[in-house]
């Protein structure tokens, strides 16, 4: 009996706590110098423009009519840019003026053409919808078939052979380079 009591006591103290704590959050939330509030606050005194001594006295009404003759704001003159150098050292320095990369284009990498033959000896090759052995096969190829590799991966190439293209395994295709003018020109 004594531990029923007890254990009501711990409960309605625990309730009593709870509801205090829920109570202070939502007051602490309200109150105008709160964190959150300073946080937006913060974040809108960014994004507002800062206003020139003209356009203050123009929003106060203290300006004087004849606003042609306000002196404009003095222009800031620009600071010269700087480059940021690694030397050999590994030190960094600031230099003036603008580090220019290399701007001279690459050559485009040549372009090899490819033909394969399907080198499975007893059984059909599959092509597949992805490079993976567990990806959905969507032609079967016989062996002996020849066709044109459209782009050579390391483990798996897309072909295309007998008007069908997918993903077959480079451990059962024969691909040899041949000239451009044997790769069909609505392939290239």
């Amino acid at each position: 009996m004594f531990k029923q009591k007890r254990n009501k006591k711990i409960i309605i103290f625990m309730m009593g706590f709870y509801i205090t704590v829920a109570v202070l959050a939502v007051a602490f939330l309200n109150i105008r110098g709160s964190i959150f509030q300073m946080r937006t606050e913060f974040a809108e005194s960014l994004q507002r423009p800062q206003r020139t001594e003209l356009q203050k006295a123009i929003v106060t009404g203290t300006a004087s009519e004849n606003v042609s003759e306000a002196e404009p704001p003095a222009e800031v003159p620009a600071e010269e840019p700087q480059t940021m150098v690694m030397d050999e050292d590994s030190s960094i320095t600031v230099e003036p003026g603008v580090l220019v990369e290399n701007t001279e284009e690459e050559p485009a990498p040549e372009k090899h053409y490819y033909e394969f033959t399907a080198i499975n000896s007893k059984t059909i090759l599959h092509m597949r919808e992805a490079p993976d052995i567990k990806s959905k096969s969507i032609y079967k190829l016989k062996p002996g078939t020849k066709g044109y590799v459209l782009e050579m991966g390391d483990d798996w190439s897309y072909v295309t052979a007998e008007e069908h293209a997918g993903y077959c395994s480079n451990e059962y295709l024969n691909m040899r380079e041949i000239p451009e003018e044997e790769y069909p020109e609505e392939l290239r």
